[in-house]
């Protein structure tokens, strides 16, 4: 006797789902609930078990093809003869020829039909209130890579302390108070009181910067490894649920509110380090700071998290990964945020980094 495999409801709204790989020929011999194959819908890869035990007589979709909920799969000849039409049982028999008439139910795919009875109802769960305080040392503890401490929390942000003069004095000449602020801290005085005089100190140090920025010589360069292939760019095709995956992360930047995080990095040992460099004769005309090491250590860890340096070709159905990185730096200028690009950064040497970050600025 023939019977027909359709691919089952795998979760509520998939419509369709590709076949992974076979795990059965036509010709093989299964048991019931034996694996026959691994599928995969937009939301996991499923394996199938056997709803029957017979012969394998036809597989109707090959790998890589996409077959729709409710359409055949796999056909088995299993033993029995075909049931012949029976005659209308009568009412008190309805029940026990429904019970005989029952296909092998597969677990996890929803009951077998059945009219006894009607479905138990669950009871309902009273809620209980929680106060405002509850409720968010509840998020707190739930979420505590996101909590804060209080004090910090609780604390006012200070704007920078000067008079209303200077601080329109700056606003005229384009000079950031914060900025300002930032680069006059000490430890002794975390809020240094500025003056029309700091500012004007601020306005000669930037334009002794842009005009060394003018003189310099072009970046050189070292010489970048070639690629095994030859490629600039490696492309990854996609289907199943990483594909449904890009489509809904593509859908969710025009509709879903995006959260910026803010980790605290203790950067004692590279603040040694920059000090060193520093202090290396051979290396003081090229000013290495902070974000030189910082622009450095992205352009070394990319290659070994080559997702993070892709993007999304939706046209293709492809992630796109780049061998090369052109790194953007965010700059606040009287233009508003711009961010300028170092092209090919992970060929530049730390001191020609820091270097191409001077001609940025």
């Amino acid at each position: 006797m023939k019977q027909e495999f359709l691919l089952p409801d795998l979760g509520e709204g998939l419509a369709e789902a590709e076949v992974v790989q076979w795990l059965v020929a036509v010709g093989d011999t299964v048991t019931l609930n034996q694996t026959l194959a691994e599928v995969e819908t937009a939301k996991a890869v499923v394996e199938l078990p056997s709803p029957y035990e017979g012969t394998v007589s036809v597989l109707h979709a090959q790998a890589g093809e996409t077959v729709e909920v409710g359409a055949p799969l796999i056909a088995f000849e299993v033993a029995g003869e075909e049931p012949s039409v029976p005659d209308a049982p009568t009412t008190g028999d309805a029940e026990s020829a429904l019970e005989e008439k029952a296909e092998p139910n597969l677990v996890g795919y929803g009951a077998a039909p059945s009219s006894r009875g009607r479905p138990a109802r669950r009871a309902r769960r009273v809620g209980v209130a929680v106060s405002d305080a509850s409720a968010e040392e509840a998020v707190r503890a739930a979420a505590p890579h996101d909590a804060v401490a209080t004090a910090v929390v609780d604390a006012p942000l200070e704007r920078p302390r000067s008079t209303p003069p200077v601080r329109k004095y700056a606003k005229d000449q384009g000079v950031d108070l914060v900025l300002l602020s930032a680069e006059m801290a000490t430890v002794d005085d975390p809020a240094p009181l500025i003056t029309r005089r700091d500012v004007d100190a601020y306005l000669a140090r930037i334009s002794e910067r842009s005009t060394a920025a003018r003189d310099t010589t072009p970046v050189e360069r070292t010489p970048q490894a070639p690629l095994p292939s030859g490629e600039r760019m490696t492309r990854i095709p996609i289907r199943g649920v990483r594909k449904h995956t890009a489509e809904a992360m593509v859908r969710s930047a025009f509709t879903a509110p995006h959260v910026t995080t803010f980790h605290t990095v203790d950067v004692t040992d590279t603040m040694a380090l920059i000090a060193s460099l520093r202090a290396d004769r051979t290396l003081s005309e090229h000013r290495i700071g902070p974000l030189a090491v910082v622009a450095k250590a992205v352009c070394l860890t990319l290659p070994q998290y080559p997702g993070l340096n892709a993007f999304w070709d939706e046209s293709a159905g492809e992630i796109v990964q780049n061998h090369f990185v052109d790194l953007g730096i965010a700059a606040a200028t009287d233009r508003g945020l711009i961010v300028p690009v170092i092209r090919e950064a992970q060929s530049l040497s730390l001191p020609a980094m820091a270097d191409a970050l001077r001609v940025l600025a």
